[in-house]
């Protein structure tokens, strides 16, 4: 389904939104391209932006492009709560959790053995839980999904728990002036930050407000964007 058919209501973009055409359905070649087609029948794997840690302030692309910025428009953003069983020294990393929310409330439904009937009661939801007593052995997390310029489908980034606090605060500072997150240019980039006790340096997200969208088309095609992909963007298993 083209998000916007109607070409002149492209025309009326500032050049600066012309990057985000794609969204509103620009054409490719002899006509429109139609992304329902392509992906008929299936579930698209979201690409998905790495944030590089280990005293390296740089984000990876998912083409694996390595740059310290990039921008783009939140599109979606998701909760999600992952516990473990085996640490990532014992397993390596790359496995599912063992248990997960989608909504901070309850397991999800597919899970066997979840670890408690809800995420508020759970004994792996508590302070001092994890393998050091300190932190939560379940971990919170934030899944933004971002339109990208020249993208026909969402990116997905992943927040993990130290960069949860920049992260509410930059949403609160736009929910303070009255703007939608999907109604805001973001510039994404990322500053050098110590943990207060594990004393152990990681990539700090930052959040720059570039150009807040008033062209009701792009806001409409925005919308419909976030419409036809949310089924799929809620029921992602959750990753760190």
């Amino acid at each position: 389904e083209n998000l916007m058919s109607k070409k002149e209501n492209t025309t009326a973009l500032v050049p600066y939104l012309s990057q985000y055409l794609v969204i509103s359905g620009a054409e490719t070649g002899g006509g429109v391209f139609d992304i329902k087609e392509n992906l008929d029948g299936e579930r698209p794997e979201f690409p998905t932006i790495k944030i590089l840690h280990a005293g390296v302030e740089m984000f990876e692309m998912a083409e694996g492009e390595k740059v310290d910025s990039f921008e783009g428009i939140i599109l979606w953003k998701g909760f999600a709560m992952m516990f473990w069983q085996r640490s990532f020294q014992e397993s390596g990393g790359g496995s599912p959790p063992d248990c997960w929310s989608n909504d901070m409330l309850t397991p999800d439904g597919s899970i066997e053995t979840p670890q408690y009937p809800r995420c508020g009661g759970c004994p792996q939801n508590r302070w001092g839980s994890d393998n050091k007593g300190s932190g939560k052995a379940c971990k919170e997390t934030r899944r933004l999904f971002l339109v990208l310029p020249g993208d026909y489908l969402p990116s997905k980034l992943i927040i993990s728990p130290g960069n949860l606090k920049p992260t509410l605060t930059f949403f609160t500072n736009l929910a303070n002036r009255g703007l939608d997150y999907s109604q805001v240019i973001v510039r994404f980039s990322l500053e050098k930050v110590v943990g207060k006790q594990s004393k152990i340096a990681y990539s700090g997200l930052v959040f720059e407000k570039v150009q807040v969208i008033t062209d009701k088309g792009v806001l409409t095609a925005l919308k419909r964007l976030r419409d036809n992909n949310l089924p799929v963007m809620r029921a992602l298993t959750p990753e760190m």
